[in-house]
C-alpha cells in the first residue's frame, strides 16, 4: 500500500525549515543556501509551488513547481504583487496569456525526500502539476527540463507522456528539454526553423514509449 499524501500550497511559516532541510540532503547542498533559493522560487511563483505532506499530515515530504515562460520584469511585478495581495495573481496570469505575453507553461523543480523516493510521490505530485496547468490555465501541453544524466528522473517522465523535443548544454552536461501534450495535436512555434523542427520530430520518435 503507497503513502497517503496530501498536496498543499507551499507556507513559508509551515513548510520553509523542513523542505530547506529535505532539499540540503537531497541535493547535497548548504541548508542556508537552499533556504533562500526556496524564498525567491516562491518569491518568483507565487500561485505554483505545491507540497506534499505525508500521512499524519503535517511532514513535507517533497515539492513542486510550476513556472510560466515570462520576460524578467513581468516575474518581479507578479512576484511583488503575489506577495502583497496573492488573489491578484491568477486573474493577472489570465490576462497575461489572453495578450499572448505568457504562453508557456512548466514544471520548474520536482524534489522528494531521499526516504520517501520510489513511493510514487514523484508522479503523483507531477500530476497535479499537470491538473493544475490544465484546468486552471486551460492549456493543452507542459514542458520540463531535465538532465540528460538524470535517469530515475527521466525515465519517470517518459512513462509519464513527456517527449524530447530538444537539448541545451549547461555547462559540459545537456540538458533535455521535454514536452507533454494532452491533447492529439502536434504544435511549434510559428517561428521555428525547418532543421530545428525535423530534430525535434526526431528526437520525439526516439523517445515515445513502445509496446514489445
Amino acid at each position: 500500500m503507497g503513502i497517503q499524501i496530501n498536496i498543499v500550497p507551499f507556507d513559508a511559516d509551515q513548510h520553509l525549515e523542513k523542505l530547506s532541510r529535505i532539499v540540503a540532503t537531497t541535493c547535497k547542498a548548504d541548508k542556508a543556501t537552499v533556504r533562500k533559493e526556496l524564498l525567491k522560487l516562491y518569491f518568483r511563483l507565487p500561485i505554483g509551488f505545491f507540497v506534499a505532506l505525508a500521512n499524519d499530515g503535517q511532514t513535507p515530504v517533497g515539492f513542486l513547481s510550476v513556472g510560466y515562460q515570462k520576460p524578467r520584469e513581468l516575474r518581479y511585478l507578479l512576484g511583488v504583487i503575489g506577495q502583497a495581495y496573492p488573489p491578484a495573481i491568477s486573474p493577472l496570469v489570465e490576462l497575461f496569456m489572453a495578450l499572448g505575453v505568457i504562453s508557456q507553461f512548466e514544471i520548474a523543480n520536482l524534489v522528494v525526500d531521499r526516504m520517501y523516493q520510489r513511493k510514487g510521490i514523484g508522479r503523483r505530485l507531477m500530476e497535479f502539476g499537470e491538473q493544475f496547468v490544465e484546468e486552471h490555465f486551460e492549456q493543452n501541453q507542459v514542458w520540463l527540463y531535465v538532465r540528460e544524466d538524470n535517469v530515475p528522473a527521466f525515465d519517470l517522465y517518459k512513462k509519464m507522456g513527456y517527449c524530447v523535443m530538444d537539448f541545451f548544454f549547461l555547462g559540459s552536461r545537456r540538458k533535455l528539454i521535454m514536452r507533454k501534450s494532452f491533447s492529439d495535436v502536434e504544435t511549434y512555434p510559428e517561428n521555428a526553423a525547418a532543421e530545428h523542427v525535423q530534430m525535434s520530430r526526431d528526437l520525439r520518435a526516439l523517445s515515445t514509449p513502445r509496446t514489445i
